[in-house]
């Protein structure tokens, strides 16, 4: 349940009332933001192990013969996404959604990850190839790419990740006492919120010990929404630290979590273009996120930042945003206005448009695309 899965839900609902016949294949199964894909397109869910592909790309490929375009996003499923596109004789875009193949960002994880990245780099660049053209959710991804896995700078273009504005609005949410109540925030306790996967790059261990540092000092609480593999080792160290933290789990209602809170945090260092963010923004919440040009991208001048990997300066930060509730709020206004720019309708017509264009270069190739 992540960003790259949430921005690909927002598309399909504005992509079908644009006219497009949209099919989902999920390599590895799940149902994941699922009240957002079933209406609007056909699933095919393939059931597969994480990382696993080859079983898929006799079912992928069969899809893609009665396709126009085949449209890809994560490594492993642009690997078989654009395979299966070869094999079926059908154009290919892809969407690039994070970094993390940047050379700063590598040297940062364990060297067995290190290696799988590498592995994953080298099967991403061979198939790259084929792809017609590429979509950059941020200026920092599309640099990556061009810097990593040499993809020409004329072929990729930088369209925003979206955000449901419908969905993610104050209004329709209701009172934000109703929210405060449901996920059992007592009144006067600064909501300090967490949306992401529980992984080393999100940056919730240095959350955790920045709320530690400042539990004797004001009625604050961090609260952590997301599963994901340092799940234990995060508890553990909350513990240990006495640290004033609630972990939710997997949360499916995240605009009313939102609604719910006085700050957003996320101190991440890696990121593409920080979907979590930009829906924070859009539900009208003060803002704390590290200083990486991703979330620069995203937050502009509406959000608050703090150096990356700094927990000293993230304590200081997190202590001043806390106590000062004016410019909060201050934040707050500015950061829906902001959001307003990462409409997913607007954000569907532009990838249509480009989609549109690929598919018309193709026929004046003379390549065959189905109808």
């Amino acid at each position: 349940m992540g960003g790259a899965e949430r921005h690909l839900a927002n598309l399909l609902a504005p992509l079908k009332q644009l006219g497009v016949d949209n099919h989902v294949a999920l390599l590895w199964g799940g149902d994941a933001y699922g009240d957002s894909v079933a209406p609007f397109a056909e699933v095919h869910d393939f059931g597969l192990v994480p990382r696993q592909v080859l079983p898929s790309l006799r079912g992928l490929t069969k899809l893609a013969r009665n396709a126009d375009l085949v449209h890809t996003q994560l490594p492993w499923a642009d690997i078989a996404g654009r395979a299966a596109a070869v094999a079926a004789r059908r154009p290919s875009v892809t969407t690039l959604q994070t970094t993390w193949y940047d050379e700063s960002n590598v040297r940062s994880f364990p060297p067995a990850v290190r290696h799988r990245i590498d592995f994953v780099r080298h099967l991403d660049a061979l198939t790259a190839r084929v792809t017609r053209r590429f979509f950059a959710v941020s200026a920092a991804t599309k640099r990556t790419y061009v810097r990593e896995l040499h993809v020409p700078a004329d072929r990729i273009e930088v369209i925003s990740n979206s955000v449901d504005l419908a969905k993610f609005d104050s209004a329709a949410v209701g009172e934000r006492t109703a929210a405060r109540a449901a996920f059992g925030i007592p009144a006067g306790e600064v909501a300090i919120m967490m949306v992401a996967r529980l992984v080393p790059p999100k940056g919730h261990a240095d959350a955790i010990v920045a709320a530690a540092a400042l539990r004797d000092e004001l009625p604050l609480r961090l609260y952590i929404a997301g599963t994901g593999p340092d799940e234990q080792a995060l508890k553990q160290l909350a513990g240990a630290k006495g640290a004033p933290v609630t972990f939710l789990g997997a949360c499916l209602d995240v605009p009313k979590l939102l609604r719910a809170a006085d700050l957003f945090l996320f101190p991440s260092i890696v990121e593409g273009m920080p979907l979590a963010l930009i829906e924070a923004m859009a539900m009208g919440v003060a803002c704390l996120v590290s200083d990486i040009p991703e979330n620069r991208e995203a937050g502009g001048d509406a959000v608050l930042y703090s150096p990356p990997g700094d927990v000293h300066k993230l304590t200081l930060a997190l202590r001043e945003i806390a106590r000062d509730q004016g410019q909060r709020d201050l934040l707050a206004r500015h950061s829906r206005e902001r959001a307003t720019r990462f409409s997913s309708r607007t954000v569907a017509a532009t990838v249509l448009r480009s989609m549109e264009d690929v598919l018309a270069r193709e026929r004046s190739r003379g390549h065959v695309v189905a109808v």
